[in-house]
């Protein structure tokens, strides 16, 4: 597989979490800069100025049964930029039975531009048995918590200046376009795997932080059904 293309000026925030005996959940998303490029220990900055914001926006919404681990910051400028991550494990506060691991808070992330797969998503391990009304369906006292959460915590996010970097937009990257079909040279079966792009497009601007749906999502990985 190439490598992904360079992201100028772009971050890649990732958002590392305990699920139960899950200990590799992460939950990423993207932000544009202005200023100059972020240098290592400005990433490890940005990156406890978030974990400060998650504590207080995030931990609420996070089932006591988990935790937040840490946050790392990449800057997808080039292969060489800034990078660095703040970990300081913090259990969740909001008390009750716990949902299944692979049981997500989907996050839905409308852009301007459509194309097929044009749906950026985030998936947060939020929540607990008792924010649902039935088995698929939130809440909806548990949708206004997390809107109002997850909302504020971005917006925290979105108004970040460490050194010279000043955050800009919540955006969508797109690294892949298309599908090359591989075939399997025993059992003669065809796959398709994305096609890293060569060169990458201008971001997509997400047009609103609060568009949480209201079916449960699911992450089945998290379940850890190989293990």
């Amino acid at each position: 597989m190439p490598p992904l293309p360079a992201q100028p000026n772009v971050l890649a925030l990732k958002h590392m979490f305990t699920i139960g005996a899950d200990i590799d959940v992460a939950t990423k998303f993207h932000f544009t800069y202005t200023g100059g490029p972020p240098t290592d220990a400005d990433c490890v900055a940005i990156a406890t100025a978030m974990m400060g914001a998650a504590v207080i926006h995030l931990v609420p919404i996070l089932g006591t049964d988990n935790a937040l681990t840490g946050i790392s910051v990449t800057d997808l400028t080039t292969p060489t930029s800034g990078y660095g991550e703040y970990l300081l494990s913090t259990g969740g506060s909001r008390g009750g039975a716990p949902l299944p691991a692979g049981a997500c808070v989907l996050q839905n992330l409308p852009i301007a531009r459509r194309y097929r797969g044009g749906k950026p998503r985030l998936y947060w391990p939020f929540g607990i048995a008792s924010d649902l009304t039935s088995p698929q369906l939130w809440s909806p006292t548990a949708m206004t918590d997390f809107e109002t959460a997850i909302s504020a915590y971005l917006v925290s996010v979105g108004t970040t200046t460490v050194g010279t970097t000043v955050f800009a937009h919540f955006v969508s990257i797109s690294n892949y376009e298309g599908f090359t079909a591989v075939t399997n040279p025993i059992t003669g079966r065809t796959r398709d795997v994305p096609k890293v792009r060569p060169v990458a497009i201008a971001p997509d601007p997400i047009l609103a932080t609060n568009v949480i749906n209201p079916r449960v999502g699911s992450q089945r990985r998290r379940n850890l059904h190989s293990t």
